[in-house]
């Protein structure tokens, strides 16, 4: 942490805005005397299998900052949201700098999992090799004693989700009962140099660096799965990759070895899961549920719908526009 001259102590509340619409209950800036409050925004969106986050629910991130004149992250602290309602006011214990005649600026910003940014280059790496790593990084907000956060846009801290999210269902054809069971799935990137199995986060860009070439291995938590014949998929299973990462996919099968069996996906067009698998991969933030439909040991056929990180709707029209600033929340 910077040592500062003549600073101030405050105590700085984190303003979470939490999918609010309309007038937020935030106190006026003079409410704080010289404390800083840091507004951080809800995720429009519940937590579901697996730690693919949709809300915000008692959960812990972990806030990066720096002072002028800094330009590295090099500090950190922890808070817990607790739900996603309304704007939240969380006590941090920071100070706004005395220096500049109370201009200068502290910047922060937010991101999950917890975890240390490197004090040189601040840098956070997660492994995402089991595909249950939901990576979020919120854009940075700033202050000053003379200029405090006041809690309301463009003072709000808002988080995005830097990986791909696939849902991943099975059934067979009517009177198959191949495969039986199912373990999990196994993907793995196409291209020997596209890295899957790890993400770097540039605290001061914002940018994300794949790390690590390597394979993701995505298992039922509670073991395998029934493959029904008809009727309804099986339950979901929740991966988040790489974006724009073809791959290939594997099933994991129920047997003492844990054993792989390479699956072809049938041909299709653009948009379709041929597509999306072998060739251009997922968008950033945007969630795919992919329906895969075994004759025997061959999967005859795939359906994939894109929605928003939570299920709901997203005009895929404009999906090839989308890009690494479109999925702040």
């Amino acid at each position: 942490m910077n040592k500062l001259i003549n600073h101030t102590w405050f105590v700085l509340p984190l303003f979470l805005c939490i999918g609010c619409s309309g007038e937020s209950p935030i106190p006026s800036a003079d409410a704080f005397d010289s404390n800083i409050s840091l507004p951080i925004a809800s995720l429009n969106q519940g937590i579901s299998t697996r730690a693919a986050i949709d809300e915000w629910n008692a959960t812990p991130i972990s806030v990066a900052y720096r002072f002028e004149p800094n330009l590295i992250y090099a500090g950190k602290l922890d808070v817990t949201i607790p739900d996603n309602t309304g704007v939240h006011l969380l006590d941090t214990g920071l100070d706004y700098p005395s220096t500049g005649g109370g201009d200068d600026k502290v910047y922060l910003r937010g991101f999950y999992p917890q975890a240390v940014p490197d004090a040189t280059t601040g840098i956070v790496e997660y492994d995402i090799k089991e595909g249950n790593v939901d990576v979020m990084l919120s854009d940075p907000v700033s202050g000053s004693k003379n200029d405090p956060l006041s809690g309301v846009a463009p003072d709000v801290m808002q988080f995005k989700h830097l990986l791909t999210r696939f849902k991943f269902t099975f059934k067979c054809q009517p009177g198959s009962n191949y495969p039986n069971r199912i373990a999990g799935v196994f993907i793995t990137p196409k291209a020997v140099t596209a890295p899957i199995a790890g993400v770097q986060v540039d605290l001061q860009t914002g940018l994300p660096r794949f790390i690590n070439p390597g394979a993701i291995y995505c298992t039922f938590e509670d073991g395998s799965i029934e493959v029904p014949s008809g009727g309804t998929p099986a339950a979901i299973l929740d991966v988040m990759i790489r974006p724009n990462t073809s791959f290939n996919l594997g099933i994991v099968n129920d047997d003492d070895e844990m054993s792989v069996t390479t699956v072809t996906i049938p041909a299709g067009g653009a948009g379709s899961v041929n597509d999306i698998v072998n060739n251009t991969g997922g968008v950033q933030g945007v969630c795919y549920t992919i329906e895969l439909l075994f004759s025997g040991a061959a999967i005859s056929s795939g359906s994939i719908t894109a929605h928003a990180w939570d299920g709901g709707a997203l005009d895929i029209t404009n999906l090839n526009q989308l890009n690494d600033n479109n999925f702040w929340h």
